[in-house]
């Protein structure tokens, strides 16, 4: 068998590490010769390859039990504020969802208050509906509006009278 310097070969599947080393032996070169069977290497690379796939399905379940749990954390209110604006939107009170974090709970408080100027807004435009803006009585569209519910309750006749030329 002849090896040349820093080259393996094989030798009954096993490793035959080669190397010339410093220094001589009645003026031959010394030769070092490693042999090693390829089961014994063989065996410690699949264990340590098994052990590096276990350490990364363990890392990859808890990264993904990790980003689970913070993504329930941030769309959970978040899902609260949207219900909460799509009843503003549709008129239902509801009551202000409570959230942790500092943004959102801006962002509650910004809806809140939002729902409140909506409300007086109503409220007056409804008043501006059904009043007289100079006298501040009540105008044609409340006399209507108290004839309909007061007709659902009792029976009765109503008088119209068109006064014209009043002076």
């Amino acid at each position: 068998l002849s090896v040349l310097d820093g080259d393996t070969g094989n030798l009954d599947e096993g490793r035959l590490l080669v190397d010339k080393l410093s220094g001589t032996l009645s003026d031959r070169p010394v030769y070092g010769y490693l042999y090693s069977k390829n089961t014994v290497w063989l065996n410690k690379y699949y264990e340590l390859r098994n052990y590096q796939a276990v350490i990364l399905l363990g890392s990859l379940i808890v990264a993904i039990i990790l980003s689970v749990w913070l993504a329930r954390g941030v769309s959970l209110p978040i899902k609260k504020l949207v219900d909460y604006a799509r009843n503003i939107g549709l008129g239902k009170r509801s009551t202000k969802p409570d959230v942790s974090s500092y943004e959102l709970n801006v962002l509650s408080n910004t809806l809140e208050e939002m729902s409140i100027s909506i409300a007086s807004r109503e409220e007056e435009i409804i008043y501006k509906n059904t009043h007289d803006l100079l006298t501040d009585l009540n105008n044609r569209n409340a006399a209507e509006e108290f004839l309909g519910e007061l007709s659902l309750k009792e029976q009765g006749t109503v008088a119209l009278l068109n006064i014209k030329r009043f002076k």
